[in-house]
């Protein structure tokens, strides 16, 4: 899975990092934990300016375990946990997004009951 995270600030935006001891946990509706691994090596993403704003972007792939991945088909997920190297930060998934830029409507919960069909043979 790849994950991006940006941020966009007039002021100092701190840096967060992955290395291979990087975890991403996905908490489903149905209590159930998945976990995703990062392989690779440290990463603290790239810093630009973009119309006199600080735009910090950290990507990074995820590799899925092969336990819970049944999971991810039926139950929605409602939140993602990150251990970064230095600290861990939740994040609560939206059950429904409207795109004022792209006029287009999605439900973030129900992204891999959507969609991990595409993938998977």
């Amino acid at each position: 899975m790849n994950f991006q995270l940006v941020h966009k600030n007039n002021d100092f935006i701190k840096a967060y990092c992955i290395d291979a001891k990087t975890k991403l946990f996905l908490q489903l509706e149905n209590g159930k934990i998945v976990t995703l691994l990062h392989p690779n090596v440290e990463n603290c993403g790239s810093f630009m300016r973009n119309d006199e704003r600080n735009v910090r972007i950290l990507s990074a792939n995820f590799l899925f375990m092969k336990n819970n991945y049944d999971d991810l088909k039926t139950s929605p997920v409602i939140s993602m946990r990150v251990k970064y190297t230095t600290e861990t930060v939740d994040y609560i998934i939206k059950k429904e997004m409207q795109s004022e830029l792209l006029n287009q409507f999605s439900r973030p919960q129900n992204y891999f009951i959507d969609y991990l069909h595409c993938v998977e043979n």
